[in-house]
């Protein structure tokens, strides 16, 4: 007899799991065509009111002239200029302060490949780079230096190097540095 008993209450369970789900899964379905419906009603509504307009501004338009049909653009004219920026903005730097200093660290390897290579309008362009990106930092300034004095920019390598020893006072080549700084502000004075 218990099997008997157990058939209909497993059998009623089974129902009533069942009416859960197919009352969840109604709800779901309601929701997502009130969701869905919504929009194309909007849609269907929008449509409907162009529809209507035509016919009552028919009469309007009889009165009025026929506007003069577009000739189009001339090929043989020249194109409008483009548009030009009012002013250049530097590039935003990112937000992490960890990719600031990895690229920072990329502008100066980056740099000191072209100084080397010879090529010291690429590596001042990457030396600012890293500068205007992580002003705290001491090396690119050092960097930018040394690439003006090879350009033989004179004002703007001593203030390079101000700037470096300004950041690390304490640098291991601060007497270095401070003797290339001496002797710009010599050839300067001249």
């Amino acid at each position: 007899m218990q099997s008997s008993r157990a058939g209909p209450r497993t059998t009623s369970k089974n129902m009533t799991r069942w009416f859960q789900t197919l009352t969840l899964a109604e709800l779901l379905a309601a929701v997502v065509l009130a969701l869905v419906a919504q929009p194309l009603l909007a849609v269907q509504s929008q449509n409907q009111d162009r529809e209507q307009k035509p016919s009552q501004d028919q009469n309007d338009d009889q009165t009025q002239k026929p506007a003069p049909k577009d000739k189009g653009i001339d090929p043989r004219s020249n194109p409008p200029p483009p548009d030009q920026p009012s002013e250049a903005t530097p590039p935003k730097p990112p937000d992490d302060p960890g990719k600031i200093a990895y690229l920072a660290q990329k502008d100066i390897e980056v740099g000191t490949f072209y100084l080397h290579k010879g090529d010291t309008d690429a590596a001042i362009d990457r030396f600012r780079h890293a500068a205007e990106t992580r002003p705290t930092l001491s090396k690119p300034y050092e960097l930018l230096g040394e690439a003006y004095e090879k350009q033989n920019a004179k004002e703007e390598a001593l203030k390079a190097y101000q700037q470096y020893l300004k950041i690390q006072p304490g640098a291991a080549d601060a007497k270095k540095v401070q003797k290339k700084i001496a002797k710009l502000q010599s050839d300067l004075a001249h």
